[in-house]
């Protein structure tokens, strides 16, 4: 397992949740951050790897959405790095998720991939999941 950069990093310990967007579109970095921020979350977005570290290294967050389709294939470097050296869920976007076997590979570092065109609501059920705290509040709702 890899060692973590600060355990109190780990997305069960991220109060409020937490979560950092890098989409270089623009109108479907708008959709992302207005969906999960009405789903309560508190969503930092940003449209480079640059910005994403910058935003990343000074708050604390929980999930990272990495759109792996960036230009200078920054997303899929990005992915990889925060699987191997940090704890935060990583949930990777793509137009092609299963075609490319480099791409693929790399993607499979995720903790979930969707699909674009996305479905915000599938998007949102996704970041709730990978904030464990909830997962295991829903199921002792649910044995109750």
């Amino acid at each position: 397992m890899a060692q973590f950069i600060d355990q109190s990093l780990h997305p069960q310990n991220i109060t409020p949740k937490r979560v950092i967007v890098l989409v270089e579109d623009h109108s479907l970095q708008k959709g992302i951050v207005a969906y999960l921020e009405m789903d309560g979350y508190e969503v930092t977005s940003t449209s480079s790897t640059h910005e994403f570290f910058h935003h990343f290294t000074n708050q604390s967050h929980g999930v990272a959405i990495i759109d792996v389709d960036q230009p200078d294939k920054s997303g899929l470097a990005l992915a990889k790095y925060l699987h191997n050296n940090t704890a935060i869920r990583i949930i990777s976007i793509t137009t092609d998720p299963f075609l490319r076997s480099k791409k693929n590979s790399l993607i499979s570092q995720a903790d979930i991939y969707l699909k674009k065109p996305l479905n915000f609501r599938l998007l949102s059920a996704s970041v709730n999941i990978l904030f464990p705290t909830n997962v295991y509040k829903d199921i002792r709702n649910v044995v109750k």
